[in-house]
């Protein structure tokens, strides 16, 4: 390694580029850092070059996961919908239970009334 007059490591182009994919790479794949890390050092040990374009095995991929992506994206809003019906469904019936139950409670306290001459009973 490279030191600079402090005893401080100094980064070249190199590993500045194999930092940037480590970063990109597992952001975007979302592998664990040691994993890339492996991946790239077996990139440096059989001298091969990280690539900093997009291959096309990589776009399919991507938009392999776009279309998954968005599928995923209906389902829940789908799921969502069928939530929000059935939580109207039940408030309907919630409101209708509450005006049976004031209804019944009129009804019972108008029976329960008594009537002015058996006031003073």
């Amino acid at each position: 390694f490279a030191r600079d007059t402090k005893g401080w490591r100094q980064y070249n182009e190199s590993d500045l580029s194999a930092m940037e994919y480590i970063y990109t790479h597992s952001k975007l794949s979302g592998k664990s850092l040691e994993e890339v890390a492996k991946l790239v050092a077996t990139l440096y040990r059989s001298n091969l070059s990280i690539s900093d374009t997009a291959t096309p095995l990589q776009d399919i991929n991507v938009a392999d996961l776009i279309q998954r992506q968005e599928e995923f994206n209906r389902a829940i809003l789908k799921r969502l919908e069928q939530f929000e019906e059935q939580q109207k469904k039940r408030d309907e019936n919630l409101m209708l239970a509450l005006k049976e139950s004031i209804e019944t409670k009129k009804m019972i306290a108008a029976a329960q009334q008594k009537k002015w001459w058996q006031f003073w009973k």
